[in-house]
């Protein structure tokens, strides 16, 4: 190939941005094992997760608010419909239950503040611990021992600091303890935790939920309040929320039996003079008709009388309208002005009647006075007695504007849940997933020689090596010196019949991708089919091969003085000579790049057939540069499972820097998967052979589709 055509095969980054689902899939397929084992591991820390973590269960109740109209000033109204209920109502309701007095209650009266440690499930030990300390974070790790007849406080050393029988009350710093009974299976010392119950209140508001549903119906509005707690006790929970409750119920009891008891007070306090007046009355009318006994007290006077009170109470209910239409109508308002207009008419009749009153004798007049002061002061003495009595019964039977719908029970759990292992394994599947493609872009090593072409770098695969476990076997023998004849062939292709094109440098990506190996056995392959061989070890840093052909290491001088009458001084066998790596230099640079060595060069090109060069690898050693330049054909060896795709873009990229190419790949130690799926289904069942004529070809063809 020229170099025009050979440059194009450096199209290694060709699209490499753009998004290739094909590859993706590729690399879900070639990692299946590892996302299944992720997924798995995941999945199953999620259910042991599941199955051994506290259970958070949730526990609810319903409350129901009747917002029923207990009018104080007309009990005859109390259990009449109700306005509606707003929520501005209901708000205040769930601001009143979750009132920092009414929880500090629960935590006091519950003993949530106090934990006891190391109790079986039927032991029991009733203890009450009160604190003058107003420091909200004040803790105290008490331990106790306990008899028959009572308890002490002791210290760690179980020595007694307080002791104490049953019932009766020790003093330890600021603390007042007082335990009233234990209920053990044996007798020993139990660790007891106290802290102030003000520090628990915020965790223990969090815990709480209060919330509300409200709801309607024809007669009456009805706010429904759920309540709910959250708590690994289901029992404690219950007893919780229902504790919470009965505060509540019984506080909202106390204010509706409040109002009745003042207003009962209140009148009591006026009905006294009431009937006071009332009696004074009426022994006035009986002295005036004593004395006016000539005086006709007719029906026509009595209708008066009530026809007065008649045009009052109209009066009054027209003044409570107008004073709401004030509020609703504007002035000129027809509605308003009706209003007026029958106010005044009103007023007129009782002018009218009054107006008639004037015109009767004196006494009638005086009579019709007492008469009607009696029936108002009569009047509103059986009005407070009514109340007075409808009061009484409200107070009687208060059951308060709250009722529990539902006690305590349990709603849900709140986890761990079920749920939770399937997001779990989702979330895994995802990562593993996201996992498989990162590493298959940036860290994956190949795994088949087909993933070279597939990335877009259209390099000749020269031979595939086969992975041998034991060189003295004639199975893996007989697959190694295969591949190399295969190998020789494809060299042969790249050489063209241009037998000065003979030298040939052997590199890779990095360390331990065998190339000192494969260029040994190119060279002892070449030097078996009659060609005369030298292969040069030139990885000055760390080059072996001497140790394989059991020579030593030689120094700079001796390999400047290598001549014809010296070289056969390197001869291993027929056709086949080795120099080992020079040792001791100072600048191993210096030496590739020396005008010496340059002519040691010359002289190998013209006594063999072909020279090899083994060299360092590209990434890692600048030392390969110079040896390709002077080299005629460039291999690149990639290890199967160690090199990774962007170590061998890297790789072509070192080669462009320096104007060269790479002539061909040889895909070294490859090993068939054990099972064909996914990914190696595709390609894992060719032979080496194939690899090595299949890639060539394909190169070739890229090259003139171009």
């Amino acid at each position: 190939m020229d170099k025009q055509n050979t440059e194009s095969f450096y199209s290694s980054h060709k699209e490499s941005d753009e998004l290739d689902l094909g590859k993706i899939f590729r690399f879900l397929l070639m990692q299946s094992k590892l996302i299944i084992a992720i997924v798995v591991i995941l999945t199953m820390l999620a259910v042991l997760n599941y199955v051994t973590s506290t259970k958070q269960y949730e526990i609810k109740s319903l409350l129901q608010y009747e917002a029923v109209n207990q009018d104080i000033f007309d009990p005859s109204r109390a259990l009449q419909m109700a306005s509606s209920t707003n929520l501005s109502d209901l708000s205040n309701l769930t601001t009143l239950y979750e009132s920092r007095t009414n929880y500090l209650k629960v935590i006091r009266d519950l003993k949530l503040n106090i934990k006891i440690n190391d109790l079986d499930d039927d032991e029991r030990i009733n203890i009450d611990i009160g604190s003058s300390n107003d420091d909200l974070l004040e803790r105290h790790n008490l331990k106790f021992s306990f008899s028959k007849s009572g308890y002490a406080l002791v210290d760690e050393n179980l020595e007694t600091i307080e002791a104490s029988k049953y019932g009766n009350e020790i003093i330890f710093e600021d603390l007042a303890i007082t335990i009233n009974s234990a209920n053990l299976d044996e007798y020993r010392p139990i660790d007891i935790y106290y802290i102030n119950p003000e520090s628990m209140y915020n965790s223990f508001k969090a815990l709480m939920g209060v919330s509300i549903n409200r709801s309607q119906s024809f007669f009456r509005s009805e706010g429904l309040i759920t309540i709910s707690y959250v708590s690994d006790d289901i029992n404690l929970g219950k007893e919780i929320i229902n504790y919470a409750n009965s505060i509540f119920l019984n506080q909202r009891i106390f204010d509706e039996t409040e109002k009745s008891r003042k207003a009962i007070n209140f009148i009591d306090e006026n009905i006294e003079s009431i009937k006071a007046s009332v009696d004074t009355n009426k022994e006035r009318l009986k002295e005036f008709r004593e004395k006016n006994k000539s005086i006709d007290v007719t029906l026509e006077i009595e209708a008066i009388v009530n026809k007065i009170q008649s045009l009052d109470e109209s009066l009054a209910s027209i003044d409570i309208e107008l004073a709401k239409a004030e509020e609703i109508y504007t002035s000129n308002n027809p509605a308003y002005l009706n209003l007026i207009n029958k106010k005044a008419l009103i007023a007129r009749q009782k002018e009218e009647v009054l107006a008639e009153i004037e015109m009767m004798p004196k006494e009638q007049q005086e009579y019709i006075d007492l008469y009607n002061e009696l029936e108002v002061s009569q009047a509103l003495f059986e009005e407070l007695e009514s109340r007075r009595l409808g009061f009484s019964i409200l107070e009687a039977s208060t059951i308060g504007d709250i009722r529990v719908i539902d006690e305590a029970y349990v709603s849900a759990l709140v986890s761990p849940q079920i749920t939770s292992v399937a997001f779990v394994s989702l979330i895994a599947l995802v990562f593993a997933c996201f996992l498989a493609i990162i590493r298959g872009f940036y860290y994956l090593p190949i795994s088949n020689p087909a993933e070279i072409f597939d990335n877009n770098i259209h390099l000749p695969i020269i031979g595939v090596i086969p992975q041998v476990e034991d060189f003295e076997s004639d199975d893996d023998n007989l697959r190694l010196n295969t591949s190399i004849e295969s190998l020789i062939v494809n060299i042969n292709s790249l050489q063209s019949n241009q037998g000065d094109r003979n030298i040939i440098t052997i590199t890779s990506p990095s360390p331990s991708n065998g190339k000192s190996t494969i260029s040994m056995k190119l060279a002892e392959g070449l030097a078996k089919i009659g060609k005369k061989v030298l292969l040069v070890d030139n990885d000055l840093k760390r080059g072996n091969i001497a140790s394989k052909y059991d020579i030593k290491s030689i120094s700079e001088n001796t390999f400047n003085s290598i001549d014809e009458s010296t070289i056969d001084e390197y001869l291993i066998n027929d056709n086949f000579y080795v120099i080992p790596r020079v040792k001791g230099l100072s600048n191993t640079f210096q030496f590739l790049y020396s005008y010496q060595y340059k002519n040691k060069v010359s002289f190998f090109k013209k006594h063999f057939d072909y020279i090899i060069f083994d060299t360092g690898p590209i990434l890692s050693v600048a030392d390969s540069s110079i040896l390709i330049e002077q080299s005629d054909i460039n291999i690149l060896v990639t290890r199967h499972g160690i090199n990774r795709m962007n170590e061998i873009k890297q790789s072509i990229d070192n080669f462009k820097q320096i104007n060269k190419n790479i002539d061909g790949i040889v895909y070294n130690a490859y090993a068939k998967p054990k099972s064909y799926y996914g990914y190696y289904g595709l390609y894992g069942n060719y032979s080496y052979q194939y690899y090595a004529d299949k890639y060539l070809g394909e190169a070739y063809e890229y090259e003139k589709e171009k």
